[in-house]
């Protein structure tokens, strides 16, 4: 029911299995395990080398891009002993890889190119008899530095010193190592092709981002570095007759076939346990996790799906840097049908044309192709249709709303009310919300019985106030609590820091109203003191209650400043009564899914689980104030050269709501449009960002007008983050050009509601919601002092 589309990942059955030599992964200086199964294949080589009476004086490794000879090392522990790795545990039952060659001694040639991770390479074989070499290893068989030529050159020279055959490569050495980040492909190849070198084992990097799907080999080039795909060195390494048998995250693990054939097949002939008891298949030893999906739909966007940053630069990859039709206009179908045919799903078929000339989507903005009156014909179409798919995706809200017009009370003269139906409804309408507010902490909502007239006057007098009226009107209506009531300019604000987050001040500018001082809630409050001897009680008042501000009939004139006061506080009053019934059903669903919640007596709805007679729910307040602390808040958008290029500033930084619940009506402004985040598991920014996504609207304000709900952090923390309060944000919208206004209702509770906070332990801990509000803005607060002195 999401107007956006729904794009989540559905994790499939994987084929890679964990059965084989993964089982014996361990580091001591490896990255992903190598050491354990390089110590497991020597311990089955040695094995086979003893039943064959066959006896090894000295093994040998090649390590191409060695580093310095300890970080991520994949030979460290088999040239050196395991105490000298820095990050090795001297007490660890590991047991070293030597033991598993036998304890035949090893050497090695080790190459690096970098010459500062040379030296520390150097000084730490050398004192072994190992050989160091510093040079650039080059993928072009006819260079001087090709590896083909390197271990012929290296093996002539250390051979030329010694007499010893242990001293001399042998062309089936135990383990080639090849970690050069670019061009592994072409220097495995150049081993295979142009020397007699067979290694037993070999450990070489492919690109882990790449589908099994994909053969990738890079252009032989030393300045290029792409890497390859793993499909690449199975069929390379197949062809020079080697066996495929584990993975890591980024190396491949081959041997030869013969010792594959021995150690695998010929174990069934001897009762052994099969070194891979599977088809080694790439699917069965390798599973994609870093890859990047990209499909393209029917009107040409382009979507990606998966890892969605750049692994090895840190940086996003962003869906709007992708896209190949740049502007959104010109993403259309090519071949859909016209309005007529998709709105009418019948009739004749004729009406698809107008004077010979298709009118369909493709066509809205061409005025060369069609006149004004038609284009205005489609834009109405494209409206009704609009309003058609926003009233099936919003939660019909009439069940919990259809008494708060007090002509609509049932009398006690009147028919009894069929409670049976009643109460279905209403639990099909709490279940409704529920769901929606869970799966993405925002609602859309309609059926709230507020006129349309109401919401349009609201929404007309904001506008003309906040981008329309001068300045010296605004700001008329300062005050010393601009957070609370008036006027508060842009720039003055910073929302970013309800989440902790350091992020630039909001530019929108703001105008509060809620309830005054004079209602029927006290300016002070009695709070329960701490269990003592002491029978006194705390006074506490509370900064949400107090005088509205408004701009005077001298600054605005009195018609003006007359019909904006009554339009806002009309909608003020039915959007109070609203909330408080969303609210109901929102308490009803939690409490269905979870009956040990508690929750303050004021947030208990009318549905099932509360058993309160209709009548006598909404008849006791429906004309007087609702006791709560909610706070109105006008907002204007209009982008301004923050908001130019490719990386614009958000009009509203990323934040969660203080609130219980907040209650959202915008007008059909272009320029700017509020996005939530795709995770809802978390209130803070994650590692790499947030994934967003555009909440969708209606252009225009229907009939049954269509507003947003979405959780606050009071709400989400009293029913132990059932539904969670979803990060969100204000983004200018690219190319749009009309300022946007928007009507948001935060809805708090009376200040000595008391809330019970469900806790790990099992143990809730209890605090009045002004006791809430009051920390949690603290936290918030430190939070930005904290930003400013650092910035200082």
């Amino acid at each position: 029911n999401d107007p956006n589309g729904t794009i989540r990942p559905v994790k499939r059955p994987s084929q890679r299995r964990r059965d084989g030599l993964i089982r014996f992964a361990y580091d001591n200086t490896s990255q992903s395990g190598e050491d354990g199964i390089i110590n497991r294949l020597f311990q089955l080589l040695h094995e086979e080398e003893s039943s064959s009476s066959s006896s090894v004086n000295c093994r040998w490794a090649v390590d191409v891009g060695a580093w310095d000879g300890v970080h991520l090392s994949n030979t460290n522990s088999l040239l050196l002993p395991i105490s000298s790795a820095s990050c090795a545990d001297s007490s660890s039952s590991i047991p070293p890889a030597v033991a598993g060659g036998g304890g035949a001694p090893w050497r090695g040639i080790l190459i690096e190119a970098d010459p500062e991770k040379f030296e520390k390479l150097q000084s730490l074989h050398k004192p072994m008899g190992n050989v160091c070499l510093n040079t650039t290893i080059s993928c072009q068989p006819w260079s001087q530095h090709s590896l083909s030529n390197i271990l012929v050159s290296t093996n002539t020279n250390i051979s030329s010193t010694s007499n010893s055959d242990t001293t001399v490569l042998p062309q089936d050495f135990d383990f080639l190592c090849i970690d050069v980040d670019g061009t592994d492909y072409w220097l495995l190849h150049d081993v295979f092709t142009n020397t007699h070198y067979r290694p037993k084992v070999i450990c070489i990097e492919f690109n882990p981002t790449i589908p099994h799907s994909v053969l990738f080999i890079p252009p032989r080039d030393d300045t290029i570095r792409h890497g390859c795909s793993i499909t690449a060195l199975v069929e390379l390494a197949s062809f020079h007759d080697y066996q495929l048998v584990e993975t890591t995250c980024y190396n491949a693990f081959f041997v030869r076939k013969d010792l594959y054939m021995k150690w695998n097949i010929d174990a069934d002939a001897d009762g052994r346990e099969r070194v891979v008891p599977f088809e080694p298949t790439i699917e069965h030893l390798h599973e994609v996790t870093m890859g990047t999906q990209i499909y393209q739909l029917y009107d040409g966007t382009i979507k990606l799906s998966g890892c969605q940053k750049l692994l090895w630069h840190r940086r996003p990859i962003l869906e709007e840097h992708m896209q190949v039709l740049k502007n959104v206009r010109d993403r259309t179908f090519p071949f859909a049908p016209s309005i007529e045919t998709s709105n009418s799903g019948c009739g004749d078929a004729n009406n698809n044309k107008k004077g010979g000339k298709n009118v369909g989507i493709d066509n809205v903005h061409n005025a060369a192709v069609i006149g004004h009156e038609e284009q205005e014909e489609i834009l109405n179409q494209q409206l009704e249709q609009e309003k058609m798919m926003y009233h099936h995706l919003a939660v019909d809200m009439s069940p919990y709303c259809e008494y708060l017009s007090s002509s609509q009370i049932p009398s006690t003269s009147s028919p009894t009310v069929n409670q049976s139906t009643t109460k279905e409804k209403r639990a099909k309408c709490s279940n409704d919300i529920y769901q929606q507010l869970k799966r993405d902490g925002f609602a859309l909502i309609r059926g709230t019985r507020i006129p349309s007239k109401t919401c349009i006057d609201a929404i007309k007098w904001t506008d003309t106030f906040l981008q329309s009226a001068n300045e010296k009107v605004r700001r008329s209506c300062l005050t010393k609590d601009r957070a609370r009531r008036g006027y508060s300019p842009q720039n003055s604000e910073n929302f970013a820091s309800l989440i902790g987050a350091k992020g630039s001040n909001d530019l929108v500018r703001k105008f509060r109203v809620g309830p005054n001082s004079s209602s029927r809630i006290t300016s002070t409050l009695s709070l329960p003191s701490p269990p003592s001897t002491s029978t006194s009680t705390t006074k506490m008042s509370s900064a949400l209650l107090q005088p509205n501000s408004w701009p005077s009939n001298e600054t605005w004139g009195e018609e003006n400043a007359t019909q904006f006061q009554e339009s806002i506080t009309a909608y003020y009053d039915q959007i109070c009564h609203v909330a408080h019934a969303i609210v109901n059903a929102i308490c009803d669903g939690i409490r269905t899914h979870n009956p040990n919640i508690l929750l303050p007596p004021s947030l208990v709805g009318v549905g099932e689980n509360t058993n309160i007679n209709i009548r006598n729910c909404y008849s006791s307040n429906t004309s007087q104030e609702i006791e709560n602390t909610s706070i109105l808040t006008l907002l204007g958008y209009k982008k301004g050269a923050r908001h130019q290029g490719k990386h614009a500033s958000p009009l509203v930084a990323a934040h969660t709501d203080v609130g219980v619940i907040t209650v959202l009506l915008f007008d059909g402004g272009d320029s700017a449009v509020l996005q939530r985040s795709q995770s809802t598991n978390n209130r803070g920014c994650e590692a790499n960002g947030p994934s967003w996504v555009d909440v969708k609207l209606p252009r225009v304000i229907p009939e049954d007008p269509v507003f947003v709900v979405n959780i606050g952090d009071c709400l989400s923390d009293m029913c132990g983050a059932m539904l969670p309060s979803t990060l969100h944000r204000v983004m200018p919208s690219k190319g749009g050009t009309v300022a946007r206004n928007c009507l948001a209702l935060f809805m708090g509770l009376k200040p000595d509601d008391m809330l019970h906070l469900p806790n790990s332990d099992g143990n809730d801990e209890r605090m009045t919601y002004e006791e809430w509000r009051r920390r949690r803005i603290a936290r918030a607060q430190a939070e930005l002092s904290k930003h400013k002195v650092n910035k200082s």
